[in-house]
């Protein structure tokens, strides 16, 4: 697996410790069929801290969040009737004004009928 913070995410961290903006909530985890060597989703390549967007997003949903002492963790459930089919390689965290701050890659994911997933990402401090 590959996690990067966005270099987008990172500026907006700085200027929310200079006090010149509140810092952005996260509020997505989008996820989509990028990320991996051509013809090979069981190879993912590290994400650029450049990227604006997912390299194929799919699908977009509103996180739930859990905070224990300095980790927060993100998740989503994709139910039984989501993304079937799809071979998931990439994950994205949205903030609430819409940026890219953080990607990861990873093997892919076969998303099946009557199955459901969970993805979720921690974020240590």
């Amino acid at each position: 697996m590959n996690e990067v913070t966005t270099t987008q995410g990172k500026i907006d961290l700085a200027r929310a410790r200079a006090g010149e903006i509140p810092i952005p909530k996260i509020t997505y985890i989008a996820l989509g069929t990028g990320g991996h060597e051509p013809g090979d989703p069981t190879k993912p390549v590290p994400p650029s801290p450049d990227q604006l967007a997912l390299e194929n997003e799919i699908l977009r949903k509103p996180v739930s969040i859990e905070r224990t002492g300095n980790v927060n963790r993100y998740w989503i459930e994709l139910g039984k009737d989501e993304a079937n089919g799809q071979v998931i390689t990439e994950e994205g965290l949205i903030d609430e004004n819409g940026t890219l701050v953080a990607v990861k890659t990873f093997g892919g994911k076969t998303k099946e009928i009557d199955t459901t997933l969970v993805f979720d990402w921690y974020e240590n401090f």
